[in-house]
């Protein structure tokens, strides 16, 4: 069992047996989307079976955070990879209620 834990900029993430752990600061927005989009290009390379976005530290997320969000969906979809949002603060469930992510997402509470 290989670990890797990686943190550049506000993001954390660790890849361990085919499941890709990533740990958002406290702002996801644009200023995040290199480093994003880099992690999650690791899901078709790396096999990976399920993706776990924690956002219990986020306070806030820009329009840029939403679409990141969105591709890392879609990136997951293609790969055949699980996705679940893990632990969003009750601001963000609050928007996540209004723009329907509880619909597009697997959310976990705990």
């Amino acid at each position: 069992m290989k670990t890797h834990t990686y943190r550049v900029a506000d993001i954390t993430h660790t890849l361990c047996d085919k499941v890709l752990e990533i740990c958002l600061g406290e702002r996801f927005t644009s200023a995040n989307d290199r480093e994003f989009s880099r992690i999650v290009g690791m899901i078709p390379l790396h096999s990976v079976e399920r993706v776990a976005i924690d956002l219990s530290h986020t306070q806030f997320i820009d329009s840029s955070g939403i679409s990141m969000l969105l591709i890392a969906r879609e990136t997951c979809e293609e790969a055949n990879a699980k996705l679940a949002l893990r632990k969003p603060p009750p601001q963000l469930m609050s928007t996540f209620e209004i723009i329907r992510f509880n619909d597009l997402f697997v959310i976990e509470m705990e």
